[in-house]
């Protein structure tokens, strides 16, 4: 009987804590819905810039105009990043319509899509891991004004995103499939923001020294660099 009652007892202990687990989870899930929410309700309010401008009517008149470059670095007397694929996106955008609240709101919808793809990528590391990661990515003091302007740094995120979701899926799998398409998200963020390649740089160390014994490793991971690039940047 004390045999049976204990076992009750431990059963019952466990219940509890997927309980608790549970209602942990779901008060993060409504805080993402709320915070998802808030962010699409506020779009109209949102500041677009004569740079902003300039880069859609660029866009527009590819055919007649077509871009080799990307978006202007600061300060450097119009200096642009290599590679033309934030215009060639914004010319997809652009032929579809030429309203900005649509485009504004295309680009917080993808940032949403791929950060719902980013918690299905962190479903080995639980659910709860990809909940607070959102919470922290919509609430960072950095994002939020940022996040209220049209313009190219906040048009290359959802690619950024999607590029630490496929590292994080490398790490789990082992596969270089996910290497090479995060290598390749990147990249095309890249040409919307040049800061977008900092996490290039961190993404090769960290590839570099998980398997730094290995000669294999380290030339299938030159080689798909190298791909990446040649895909990303052309032409």
């Amino acid at each position: 009987y004390l045999y049976k009652t204990s076992n009750i007892e431990k059963l019952a202990v466990q219940i509890n804590k997927i309980k608790n687990l549970g209602f942990i989870n779901l008060g993060l899930l409504i805080i993402v819905f709320l915070l998802v929410f808030f962010k699409l309700f506020s779009f109209s309010f949102f500041q677009y810039n004569v740079f902003t401008d300039r880069d859609l009517i660029r866009a527009s008149d590819l055919l007649n105009n077509f871009q080799l470059y990307g978006a202007e670095l600061n300060y450097l007397e119009g200096l642009r990043i290599y590679g033309g694929f934030y215009y060639y996106y914004l010319s997809v955008l652009t032929s579809i319509t030429s309203n900005v609240n649509f485009i504004f709101l295309y680009f917080e919808i993808a940032i949403i899509i791929s950060l719902l793809f980013f918690i299905y990528i962190l479903k080995d590391f639980g659910l709860r891991s990809g909940l607070i990661s959102i919470i922290f990515f919509y609430t960072s003091f950095n994002y939020i004004p940022e996040s209220s302007i049209l313009w190219n740094p906040n048009m290359g995120f959802h690619l950024c995103i999607l590029s630490y979701a496929f590292f994080f899926k490398y790490l789990i799998d082992k596969s270089y499939l996910y290497l090479f398409l995060e290598f390749l998200f990147s990249f095309l963020a890249a040409q919307f923001h040049l800061s977008f390649l900092i996490p290039i740089f961190c993404f090769y160390l960290i590839s570099i020294f998980k398997d730094y014994k290995s000669i294999k490793n380290f030339v299938f991971l030159t080689l798909i660099i190298f791909l990446s690039i040649l895909i990303s940047f052309f032409p």
